[in-house]
């Protein structure tokens, strides 16, 4: 199996093996000054995607929250025995497919690039996120 795509959003909501984002590439978020250290969560809409022989047994998902300094942070996400069902209604030869929500919640520390890496059994991609600090209002007040 593998992660086809993650796109970090709003929100993402799964119906039927199909998936409402809303907000979709929702990847800068902008603190108040002086707002550190501060709990920040992210969703992430992603797609696995495999031969169907792959599907029907267990599969080990994780998710883990890299500092700007590529050290983890917080606590990961771990889910061993992730089932990922045979496809439905897909045309033969047509990998199996399933849209799932992901959210990582961790303590933001420092500003910068964060990483969340995201890895089912050995294959993994990664999801950039800025935190960044609010800057003072132009001179037009906005």
């Amino acid at each position: 199996m593998r992660i086809a795509w993650a796109i970090p959003c709003r929100y993402v909501e799964v119906n039927d093996g199909l998936a409402t984002i809303v907000g979709g590439g929702a990847n800068i978020y902008v603190l108040p000054p002086d707002a550190l250290p501060a709990p920040l969560s992210v969703t992430i809409a992603a797609q696995i995607a495999g031969a169907d022989d792959e599907a029907d047994h267990p599969h080990h998902l994780r998710g883990q929250v890299l500092g700007p300094d590529m050290t983890p942070v917080g606590d990961p996400l771990d889910l061993p025995d992730l089932q990922i069902p045979p496809g439905l209604h897909k045309p033969p030869g047509w990998e199996t497919t399933i849209v799932i929500s992901i959210v990582l919640h961790w303590e933001v520390a420092e500003l910068g690039t964060h990483t969340i890496q995201l890895m089912i059994d050995d294959r993994s991609t990664t999801v950039a996120i800025l935190v960044a600090e609010e800057g003072p209002p132009d001179a037009d007040g906005d």
